[in-house]
């Protein structure tokens, strides 16, 4: 399993409920825009805050496995040392940053919360893993500048809210709180400059 992965979000509605129709439609848009496959209720699809039921209905929905490792200590000099360790296990890095050397370095490829507002960049930096990318990186990095940090979720998806033009998509289960007004407003400035 190679490619650019997305840690896809859950949307919600006001039970609290997974919401089939938006969840599928985002696993597409993804899919056709430069992602090779799905990572399905990790911590961006709040999946700890879900029962069980709503968990094995997501990944119901899904029908998408994997057999590997996300490395999400934000370290770029481990990814080496656990690709090292075990040859066979697939070592996914948990930030398209380490997508420019990401083959040279043995990665399966990158595994990444922000790679729903960055995949057509991802998904450009994986095929051309051969060729100069450090400008499309340096964009990369520059907008997960703008959504990093203690409220990485609701980042995320009061952004695809924009892109899907659904506010559906803004709900956060707890512990997680929705983003402010102002907060919206000033995440979409920074990620539009």
């Amino acid at each position: 399993m190679q490619g650019v992965i997305v840690t896809a979000p859950t949307p919600i509605d006001v039970d609290r409920a997974p919401i089939k129709k938006l969840f599928l439609e985002h696993c597409q848009w993804a899919l056709a825009n430069g992602c090779d496959r799905l990572n399905i209720l990790g911590s961006t699809g709040e999946a700890r805050s879900f029962d069980l039921t709503s968990r094995h209905t997501v990944m119901f929905w899904a029908a998408e496995g994997f057999m590997g490792i996300k490395e999400s200590s934000g370290d770029l000099n481990n990814y080496p040392a656990i690709v090292t360790a075990n040859s066979s296990l697939k070592v996914f890095p948990s930030s398209e940053t380490a997508l420019e050397s990401v083959k040279a370095d043995g990665f399966s490829s990158g595994l990444s919360a922000s790679v729903n507002l960055t995949a057509i960049l991802a998904g450009q930096i994986w095929a051309q893993c051969k060729t100069q990318l450090a400008d499309l990186c340096a964009e990369v990095v520059g907008r997960l500048g703008g959504i990093a940090g203690l409220t990485l979720i609701a980042n995320v998806k009061s952004l695809v809210a924009g892109r899907a033009k659904d506010p559906s998509w803004r709900a956060v289960l707890p512990p997680f709180r929705p983003l402010h007004k102002t907060v919206k407003k000033n995440l979409k400035t920074t990620l539009e400059g």
